[in-house]
């Protein structure tokens, strides 16, 4: 007697009527796009960000000046980063993703094809606060782009993927720069970036498409001035360590150190005072109430939440109610 395989169906309500499908688990061909080009461009300016460390002998000697000024390349990088990351979650709300994306990898360019170019060291540090000033939005666009996108049963997986790519490219950056360096010119270090960047941009702006609407938010100066002071201060005080142990050092580092945490501390008190009306600068609260937005840095820089599945963040765990 044979047996007849018949298929049961779920009534609508039951536990297995939510169950999500094959087919939920799939990112659309566009998505899969979008996240693509974003991750190449940020595997790529995390990969210039240490290209020099490695090249600062070399261009100490070619450009004729000291270990301390040559070691402001790298600093000012650095410096530029801190003072404008914390702004990006204020762009992504008020710029959508095409406008930021061009915006960002287009000042990322210039700035490279400056410094491939530049004659002396004013130039070549010009073009590194260029980049700079490009990278801050592209990595924060990622993360918020692929929260956006990616199903939440497959997020973990890919947020996986983007925080090992992001982690990767630094630790690559030396070593690609010893290679080049030991056959090429510095300047090839910048010439190499250009047409990979070019292409992500031409790709970016033929296939990128917008995702988010943009909010009418008002940018709070003095938040932005805080942060700008504290975290500032306290990249350059760590990074004139090494100088104030051979005696090089303009200030001894424990004062932008001091001033850097007294912004900081300022900076997090008006943050807690704005978020009470959710006009903070930047949300510091680490976990929201029951049944309410996620709270996290990615969700709350772009406020996505407003508009997706609540707690489909990750990062966020539901409180069942009462």
């Amino acid at each position: 007697m044979s047996h007849n395989k018949i298929p049961v169906q779920a009534a609508a309500g039951t536990p297995d009527a939510a169950l999500p499908t094959r087919h939920d688990d799939k990112l659309a061909s566009g998505d899969v796009l979008v996240i693509g080009i974003l991750m190449v461009s940020a595997f790529t300016v995390l990969l210039n960000e240490m290209l020099l460390g490695v090249a600062l002998p070399t261009l100490i000697s070619d450009l004729g000046i000291t270990p301390t000024t040559g070691q402001w390349l790298t600093t000012g990088y650095l410096l530029t980063l801190a003072i404008l990351i914390p702004a990006t979650g204020f762009l992504l709300r008020r710029f959508n993703l095409r406008t930021v994306f061009i915006g960002s990898l287009s000042l990322f360019t210039l700035g490279t094809a400056i410094a491939a170019a530049a004659p002396g060291f004013g130039v070549l540090f010009t073009g590194r606060i260029i980049q700079a000033v490009g990278t801050a939005a592209l990595v924060p666009l990622l993360m918020t782009t692929t929260m956006r996108l990616v199903p939440p049963q497959r997020r973990g997986r890919t947020m996986a993927l983007v925080t090992g790519l992001t982690a990767v490219a630094p630790a690559v950056g030396p070593v690609v720069s010893g290679i080049v360096i030991s056959q090429l010119s510095w300047r090839w270090l910048f010439i190499l970036v250009l047409p990979v960047v070019l292409a992500a941009l031409a790709l970016g702006a033929a296939k990128l498409r917008n995702i988010t609407s943009p909010e009418q938010v008002r940018l709070d100066v003095l938040s932005l001035v805080l942060s700008a002071i504290g975290l500032g201060a306290l990249v350059y005080g760590l990074s004139t360590i090494g100088e104030s142990a051979s005696g090089h050092a303009p200030v001894p580092p424990y004062i932008p150190i001091v001033i850097g945490l007294l912004a900081l501390a300022v900076f997090v008190r008006r943050q807690t005072v704005l978020q009470r009306s959710d006009n903070a600068f930047l949300d510091m609260r680490i976990s929201a109430p029951a049944r309410s937005p996620c709270r996290c840095w990615s969700c709350s820089s772009s406020r996505w939440s407003a508009s997706a599945p609540r707690w489909s963040c990750p990062w966020s765990s539901p409180t069942s109610p009462a």
